[in-house]
């Protein structure tokens, strides 16, 4: 690759990285609303083995992916795992649970592969004109829109086409991923300086010289913490606990990326009043308040209210950090912010997305609110003690 992409070529991987989203997140929830039907009363421990399979294949197939010095290899990589999964979601009929799992490693290498070559394609590119693609694709800038767009068109096909179909809605956007990534026309390196190596040393770097990141490192724990908590309750509460139909757990999940986009349109009204500092910890509190405000919710109804709230509250929390990272005049120094809290969130809901799952089976969903809501506690505190008033990123270069 060469050291400026065009942004032809940046909409084109922007493209890609959407139609990965909405092709995975697709399948995932697919898998795991067939897991209920499949079988309820081990259901839950279903749940928790399909998450841990998505975890571990983005701890450690992405970082290994990333050591190959070739981007040709990434590539024909990628179109071949688009390929298998397409093959896979249009012939296997899910009829054991090891069906499931046998597909959600399909689908998580799938993914795991795909973001390496995104990672690869956008590693040389450093002028200030292309940042803001950088900033769009490496940090999913707008991810809160694509989410919601993903469960309305989830619900729809629901309502249209059935479950059984939506394997074969997965398996036609896999196999296009794959022709489409064949059809781009990307220059090759044989020895490229990727964004994955470069993350690692940006990650180091900001934790070493800025205790001020170790503050929005607590946000993100809080914020992915409380993703964690609602994604997985949402097939949990609904299916499993209140007897309702998959169409109700697609409506749950709709419910809370609406809280995300209708936080998201009121932000600058918002920081109109407040300090983005002030907004971050107000969305933060938010999220506390809810973990342990579900300790005490018994109904349906009252969980939408909930998970809208939490919609709201990570969008508060998080934004603005994205906003405060970008604020740095030095090009480098932005760029590695971004990069270190790329890198972080993605460690949180590495982190915890295995401690809801797990936390869940063995000690049930209502103590494990409690246990959410504790953590979240410690983390606000964590991230005010380090996090003063008067700082935020632009007071600061890094080392």
């Amino acid at each position: 690759m060469s050291g400026h992409i065009n942004k032809s070529t940046c909409r084109a991987l922007y493209l890609v990285q959407t139609l990965t989203s909405f092709g995975v997140e697709l399948s995932n929830f697919t898998l795991i609303i067939i897991a209920f039907k499949l079988d309820q009363s081990h259901a839950l421990k279903t749940v928790c083995v399909v998450f841990f399979i998505k975890m571990i294949a983005r701890v450690f197939i992405t970082p290994i992916v990333s050591k190959i010095n070739s981007d040709t290899f990434r590539e024909i990589a990628t179109i071949i795992a688009f390929l298998c999964s397409a093959l896979a979601f249009s012939l296997v009929n899910v009829t054991k649970v090891w069906h499931i799992y046998a597909l959600a490693i399909v689908l998580q290498v799938s993914f795991s592969l795909s973001f390496s070559f995104l990672d690869s394609a956008l590693g040389n590119m450093s002028s200030d004109k292309n940042n803001f693609w950088l900033v769009k694709i490496l940090m999913g800038n707008g991810r809160h829109f694509e989410i919601f767009y993903i469960f309305i068109m989830m619900y729809i096909f629901l309502l249209t086409i059935g479950l059984p179909a939506l394997f074969d809605v997965a398996a036609i956007i896999f196999f296009t991923l794959a022709t489409f990534i064949a059809c781009l026309h990307l220059e090759k390196t044989v020895s490229p300086q990727n964004a994955s190596s470069q993350i690692q040393k940006n990650l180091f770097y900001t934790f070493l010289f800025n205790p001020w990141f170790r503050g929005v490192l607590a946000i993100n724990f809080i914020a992915s913490l409380a993703t964690a908590a609602v994604t997985i309750n949402s097939f949990t509460l609904v299916q499993g606990v209140y007897g309702l139909s998959y169409v109700e757990t697609i409506n749950s999940l709709l419910i809370f990326a609406s809280g995300q986009v209708f936080s998201r349109l009121m932000l600058n009204r918002i920081y109109a009043v407040l300090s983005k500092r002030d907004v971050v910890f107000l969305g933060g509190s938010l999220l506390v308040a809810g973990l342990l405000i579900a300790v005490k919710i018994h109904s349906f109804s009252s969980m939408l209210i909930l998970w809208f709230t939490l919609g709201v509250g990570i969008e508060l929390s998080c934004t603005p950090i994205v906003k405060l990272l970008q604020k740095p005049i030095d090009s480098k120094t932005r760029t590695r912010l971004l990069s270190a809290q790329y890198t972080t969130s993605t460690l949180c809901a590495v982190i915890t997305y295995p401690i809801v799952s797990w936390s869940e089976v063995y000690i049930g969903t209502q103590p494990s609110f409690l246990v959410f809501g504790s953590l979240a506690s410690i983390a606000i505190i964590i991230g005010v003690r380090y996090w003063p008033h008067n700082e935020d990123s632009s007071n600061f270069s890094l080392k």
